[in-house]
């Protein structure tokens, strides 16, 4: 299993945070979401970013992809990482890209989300050059987000008897 790693209050340690939480009473807020902390100039950490009111039972995350190598495709993928009891507010490592090495790849980053509230979610990023960007994936009206693709496997009265 590669390294897990977790940040309590992920949006609060961010200094210029583009919070999508913080809109009009009208405006939906962000659930959960996808957010990059640089670790240098070359590397970046993407985070899941629970910023629900509710702990997740389970968060798990598999990288994907392909990069070319002169004329031949190679896939991308490995070991995912697996989080339980995601606290509301609270981020955890998905992914690491560096600006260099993947340069050539083409990314997607896969996420499944075990809550109470929303059941067991499957989201899938579309595929990206280099490294899969900043994103919401779920709205607090239930809509996900633009670049990603939303699987409910299972009503949340199936994942309350879990």
């Amino acid at each position: 299993m590669k390294e897990t790693k977790r940040i309590k209050d992920f949006l609060a340690q961010r200094r210029f945070a583009k919070s999508a939480t913080k809109g009009d009473s009208n405006e939906p807020i962000a659930v959960f979401s996808l957010r990059e902390k640089d670790l240098d100039a070359y590397e970046t950490e993407m985070y899941f970013v629970n910023e629900s009111s509710e702990v997740l039972k389970l968060v798990t995350s598999e990288p994907a992809g392909m990069i070319t190598c002169d004329k031949h495709v190679v896939a991308l993928g490995g070991e995912g990482r697996t989080y339980e009891d995601v606290q509301p507010g609270e981020g955890v490592l998905v992914d690491i890209f560096h600006r260099v090495y993947d340069s050539d790849s083409i990314v997607v980053t896969s996420v499944v989300v075990l809550s109470e509230k929303y059941g067991l979610l499957d989201f899938e990023t579309h595929p990206f050059k280099k490294s899969v960007p900043e994103m919401v994936l779920l709205w607090s009206n239930g809509e996900k987000g633009k670049e990603v693709k939303l699987r409910i496997d299972k009503p949340a009265t199936v994942v309350n008897s879990i």
